[in-house]
């Protein structure tokens, strides 16, 4: 939004071209801001923070992502209010806003109607949230599965969501874990590597985890490379010795050896079933 003919240049020197007047903001669920470079946030027009102020006054809820927060800290928009920011700011905002409470450890914040979150992939966290909230977890899901899994040769992304069985979670941590792990089909992570990734501690992360899924990170990654590798013996035509190496078993014995543990036959059998049209 903007005056006629108004542009801003991105922080990545994409020019934006505002493409619609000062909308009543009653009309929106949520109004964004995004910020640039910590140097030029005083370079936008006057009538911005003007409407965040209006927006704010009529109670709509106004997100600050990444350097967002930061305008509207300028604004006294965050008095009292906690306030999620990327480490990489962290003593710039403290040394800005020293009354403010600020946290480096979550993917965002929401509170009351304020939400800040620094950027990154924790925009998938809040997005979840968002879309949770108004308009159902499985909404929610379809667009993690949309935006976050990797696409591989061979194979559309949208067939190879087929694969997923996303879970939810109110924890944000979890979500950002369960993600990540669907992400990357549970290859080439450990449940270590997953803590330290939402900043808990591995103890902490099981305990959560378990609590959240009702099973531990551990089990979760298997069965992930387990639904990928029933998707991959359904949906191509790969040996059984490719489906193991890219699932993340060690051979084709290790993979039988799993499957049949998780679905009660072996992967050859359904290759055969599903071949023949009567896979279940």
């Amino acid at each position: 939004m903007g005056a006629p003919g108004y542009s801003t240049v991105a922080s990545c020197g994409i020019r934006v071209q505002a493409d619609a007047p000062y909308i009543n903001p009653t009309d929106f669920d949520y109004i964004a801001v995004i910020g640039g470079l910590l140097p030029h946030l005083r370079a936008a027009p006057q009538r911005h923070r003007d409407y965040l102020r209006v927006a704010a006054s009529s109670g709509v809820p106004i997100i600050g992502a990444c350097t967002g927060a930061f305008v509207l800290a300028q604004e006294a928009l965050l008095v009292g209010r906690k306030v999620a920011v990327h480490p990489f700011h962290r003593e710039d905002f403290a040394a800005a806003f020293p009354a403010l409470a600020v946290s480096v450890r979550q993917d965002f914040t929401v509170d009351g109607d304020r939400i800040t979150v620094p950027g990154g992939i924790s925009i998938l966290s809040l997005m979840t949230e968002l879309i949770s909230q108004r308009c159902g977890a499985d909404r929610a899901a379809k667009a993690v599965h949309q935006l976050s899994l990797a696409e591989r040769s061979g194979v559309s992304s949208f067939e190879r969501s087929r694969a997923s069985s996303f879970r939810f979670s109110s924890d944000p941590r979890i979500q950002r874990a369960v993600v990540l792990i669907e992400s990357r089909m549970g290859r080439d992570i450990a449940p270590e590597a997953v803590a330290k990734f939402v900043g808990l501690s591995a103890r902490q992360f099981v305990r959560l985890f378990r609590q959240h899924l009702k099973m531990t990170p551990k089990r979760f990654i298997v069965e992930t490379r387990l639904r990928h590798a029933r998707f991959l013996i359904e949906n191509s035509n790969l040996p059984m010795t490719s489906i193991a190496f890219e699932t993340g078993f060690s051979d084709s014995a290790h993979l039988a050896t799993a499957f049949r543990a998780k679905y009660g036959h072996p992967p050859g059998g359904l290759r055969r079933a599903s071949q023949h049209g009567d896979a279940g």
